[in-house]
Formats: structure tokens, sequence, C-alpha cells
């Protein structure tokens, strides 16, 4: 894993690291193209950062975002596609089809109203016209000829081709009718000549593509999160709740707060965090890390979160978790998330007392929690992989 993390660190384009992913976990097919073509999209055509398209793709499993997958028509198919649109792939036979003067490269020019070129600088290539009374648009001949004397370089087309080229693994066919285009003709290879014969072609059913991806199996720790250490059926209890996204509302509050940024409570939840993180001494930290290694059974666990709140003082270490319960009827779970957390930071701060605590939000109470000791931890992750693990009949 440490090499192919320093494998991902050389990387400097997105899809080639969604590629090196991919190809580690053996992911490929229809679901990886879209994949690839969609976080590439959103990352050229935006200016969110690696950490953005993260979110980006945290965002679109919660809400359950969606893609259409067009799935591999079966074994005897083609995918059509446009250059541009094939950017990041590769398909180990790419027909370059249509390579024909005046079709690739486009003779259509530039159809903006005004234009620059060197040479002749800025020109006027629409131009009004008010003839008998009736106003219209009509092109300008004087910059259409001047463009039409200018040498054209296809700096730009040539890279286009480049990229198209590049896309093939194995084999690279380039098909054109009678008019080849330049590009064509300058490549040091033999042109054959072919008469076009297409018979309709039946082949019943087709081997649609499915979601498979063969996931080697680990030589490090069993990771565990501490939520999936608590029991679900607690939380089913609860009959009144205000959502998944007022939780994600409120923490995003209470870091953006602490962190120094603008920020203005827009309800009371919010301001009975602003009022309790006014009234802190000492250094605080957000959203900070925590892993816990544990030995269970003699196999090696790690159980992985994000602390809320780390209040930092000279002789003690408090832990706080924003909580948006209008009851307190899970808190028997939060006390194995929170105990995962002690043992993190009493590792961290030896020479000082290090305390838990859960803020509920709702009212402004902070509980102190009397954290589990690390073999009940590891009891409990014993008995979790014991439910979770799949039966024989």
């Amino acid at each position: 894993m440490q090499a192919f993390r320093a494998e991902l660190e050389a990387l400097e384009t997105i899809g080639g690291v969604l590629e090196c992913v991919f190809s580690q976990y053996g992911y490929d097919g229809s679901y990886a193209d879209v994949l690839l073509t969609t976080i590439q999209s959103v990352h050229n055509s935006t200016i969110q950062t690696r950490g953005d398209l993260i979110r980006f793709i945290e965002t679109g499993i919660d809400e359950g975002s969606r893609h259409d997958v067009y799935a591999s028509a079966g074994v005897n198919s083609v995918t059509v596609q446009t250059i541009h649109a094939a950017k990041g792939l590769e398909h180990p036979i790419v027909i370059l089809a249509n390579m024909n003067s005046r079709r690739f490269p486009p003779a259509g020019g530039n159809s903006n109203a005004v234009t620059f070129d060197d040479p002749i600088g800025l020109r006027q290539r629409k131009q009004y016209a008010d003839d008998y009374g009736y106003p219209h648009i009509h092109d300008n001949w004087r910059t259409d000829v001047l463009r039409k004397c200018l040498p054209r370089d296809y700096d730009e087309e040539r890279r286009l081709l480049y990229v198209a080229m590049t896309r093939a693994k194995s084999h690279l066919v380039f098909s054109a009718g009678e008019n080849p285009n330049a590009f064509l003709e300058e490549l040091p290879v033999d042109t054959e000549e072919y008469h076009p014969d297409v018979q309709e072609f039946h082949d019943g059913e087709t081997t649609q593509s499915h979601f498979e991806i063969s996931i080697p199996v680990s030589a490090g720790p069993v990771r565990h999160s501490p939520h999936s250490l608590m029991n679900d059926d607690v939380f089913e209890e609860v009959e009144e709740g205000r959502g998944p996204e007022f939780g994600t509302r409120t923490h995003e509050f209470a870091e953006q707060y602490v962190l120094g940024n603008t920020v203005e409570p827009a309800n009371d939840d919010e301001r009975h965090i602003k009022r309790f993180i006014d009234s802190l001494d000492g250094e605080l930290r957000v959203e900070e890390d925590a892993y816990l290694p544990l030995t269970v059974d003699g196999d090696r666990v790690s159980i992985a979160g994000i602390i809320d709140l780390v209040h930092v003082c000279p002789e003690i270490v408090k832990i706080i978790d924003f909580k948006t319960d209008l009851s307190r009827v899970a808190e028997s779970e939060y006390r194995k998330q929170l105990s995962v957390y002690y043992h993190v930071l009493a590792e961290c701060f030896p020479e000082r007392d290090v305390g838990a605590s859960i803020f509920y939000t709702t009212d402004g109470r902070q509980v102190d929690i009397n954290p589990l000791s690390e073999n009940e931890l590891r009891e409990i992750v014993r008995q979790r992989t014991i439910q979770t693990a799949p039966s024989l009949d």
C-alpha cells in the first residue's frame, strides 16, 4: 500500500489517479468509464481542487446521485465517441473515421462576430446593414478573404488528433474516403483501399456489463468506524428526528465558527453552539482525525473516526461531540464512539487528564461520558464481527 500511495502521489492529473486506482482493484468496463468521465468533466469545467472533488463524490453518495451507464452491447459492438469525450480513456482498438478533407479539421472556421488573427489583427466578421428598410446581418467578405490567405498550421487540430491516436492500446485504424485530409496523407504508412460491404447483423441476446469489482484481501488491519460499533436498533426507537441534513448543517456551522470564519447562527441549535464555544478557553481543534489500533483474537483492527471538537487546556484535554438529538435515547451507543476517541487522545496526551462529553445542541446541555475500557471495546468489535460474518446453511 505504501508503494501504491507513492505511485498515486507521483501522478499529476485526475484521470491518471482514477485510472491507477481502477487498475489497482481490477475495476473496468462501462461503470468505470462513467465514473472517470463524470469526475474528469467536473474537474475540467470548474475550479474545484482534488479535495473539492472528494467532497463532490461524498455528497453524491450521501444524496444518492445517479448517472446513466450505457453498458456495452456485447462482444460484437463498438463504442462511438467524440475525441473530447474519449480523453482519459483507452480501448484495445480505435478507429478514427471520416479522416477526410474539410471534415477533420473542419472547414467551417470560427463563427464569432469578432476574431483576432496574427498578423491581420482584430477583425469584424459580421456586419449590420439596413438596405431598403430591411435590417439584416451579413458576412464581411474582406475579413473572409484575409483569413483565407493566412497559412494554417493546424496546431490545435494536431494536438486533438494526438489525443485520439493515443487512446488505442493495440490497434489504430484510420478511415477516409476519396479525398483524405493532409494529416492522413502525411502519415508514414501505406494505405489500402476497401469497398464497403455492409451486411445486416443479428446476434440474438447480448451480454451486458454488470457492476463487478474485485478487491484484493488486504494484509493490513480490519477497519471499523465508531458508528459501525453502534446498535442500530436503538435509533429506530427514536420517534422524532430532524434528519441527517440538519445534523450536517449544524456540524458545518460549528466547524466554521471555530475556524474563525464569519457565520451567523440561523437557529437555536447554532446559537447554543456559539455561546458554548465562546465560553471555552484554551486551544480548540476542530474535525480531528482519530485512529485506534487494537488486536482482537490475534487479528489487527483499526477504528477510525473524526472528533468534532478537541478542547486542549494546560492540565486537561476534553473531547466534545455535538449531537442534534431531541432525546438522550442513544447516549449508550454514543458512549462507544467517544470511548474510541478517549483512548486515542489518552495516548496523544499522556501527561494530561482526558475527558469526553456530548453537547446536545437542542438545549445547550453538556453531558460527561464515562469511557469504556479497551477490553470492552475489543469485546464489542468481536461481537460485531460475529454478527456480520456470513452464515453457511
